[in-house]
């Protein structure tokens, strides 16, 4: 059976006509991953997950049951599954809806959609905000007064400096004036790479710690020397989901306090999915990045697992993306 999304159009958002779904979700990922997916099955599960995701672009393309805002896409070929992964709507409909749309209607600024399957409700489901328990109103201080403490942001001390010559590496032209340049050593990419247990039902994940360094021959840039990549304890785990807990960076100062030399210099995680040129960090990755590790030197680790093989890459924060990081192996 064949589903469509139906189409609102502002200022009313009035019922304006339907699109195949297939035909939207195949586009999406055809250009994410710049696979031919002619012939693929894709089974597409919408998830009662909320997106609350805003608009943006021209024109505006919101998705009106945002409840159901989350998608699980298993892509098989040849009877084979070549690509699995859960996706907000904004990957999978908004963004390629957005290009059909502006290209075919430019006088329509403002769109809503809904993905017309079972299960899916007309309208959006209104919940009604809980009272809050054990709650205390705070008044404002009188004129001239305030409280009776002080806040002081503690600046962080400027990381030492070297040089990649200092660890016995030429970088190539390309890499030499990279943001971030990684060193990790030779166990430990063997670990990650090949050793260490990981699921292929789940995402996993866990921290980055070890050393960072201003790169003397580049300036604003920096050298991070991986040491351990300890998995996260306390965590959410699901096909769905990587989730760090308030206990999991509780867990996390206890390892840095039996190594005071040391800092966290980011996380990593796992996707179930081979690595591809484009398909990197997902939207999921980019907010729990940005809202957790804030450091420009501290990167996303990100291992691809595609049966017995997997692909290791890293990411650091550029402006509001994130890009590639060149890394070394050092004994």
């Amino acid at each position: 059976m064949s589903y469509n999304i139906e189409l609102f159009d502002g200022p009313n958002y009035n019922f304006f006509g339907t699109i195949p779904l297939l035909n939207v979700v195949q586009e999406s990922f055809e250009k994410m991953l710049r696979w031919n997916l002619k012939g693929a099955i894709i089974n597409i599960n919408v998830l009662n997950v909320s997106e609350n995701n805003v608009g943006t672009g021209f024109p505006i393309v919101e998705n009106k049951i945002q409840d159901y805002g989350y998608t699980y896409i298993t892509i098989l070929m040849g009877g084979k599954i070549v690509y699995r992964h859960p996706h907000p709507m904004q990957d999978v409909v908004s963004q390629t809806l957005q290009n059909i749309l502006k290209e075919k209607y430019p006088d329509i600024h403002s769109w809503k959609f809904r993905v017309d399957i079972p299960g899916i409700p007309h309208q959006p489901i209104m919940r009604q905000t809980p009272p809050v328990k054990g709650a205390v109103s705070v008044k404002p201080f009188e004129k001239g007064k305030g409280p009776g403490f002080k806040i002081r942001r503690i600046e962080e001390t400027p990381p030492p400096k070297k040089s990649m010559t200092d660890f016995g590496i030429t970088p190539k032209e390309n890499d030499k004036n990279a943001k971030v340049k990684v060193l990790i050593p030779q166990a430990l990419q063997k670990d990650l790479c090949f050793n260490r247990p990981l699921s292929h039902e789940v995402e996993e994940g866990g921290f980055l710690l070890g050393r960072v360094f201003q790169d003397t021959d580049v300036e604003g840039s920096y050298l991070v020397e991986l040491s351990i990549a300890p998995n996260a304890e306390y965590t959410g785990a699901s096909f769905f989901h990587f989730t760090f807990t308030g206990d999991s960076f509780v867990g996390i100062k206890k390892k840095l306090q039996q190594r005071p030399n040391e800092k966290v210099l980011g996380w990593f995680h796992t996707h179930l999915f081979p690595a591809t040129t484009d398909m990197g960090l997902t939207s999921i990755d980019f907010t729990l990045h940005f809202g957790t590790f804030t450091f420009p030197w501290q990167v996303a680790g990100l291992i691809n697992i595609d049966g017995s093989h997997r692909t290791l890459r890293f990411y650091v924060r550029d402006n509001n993306n994130m890009i590639l990081c060149p890394y070394w192996v050092i004994v």
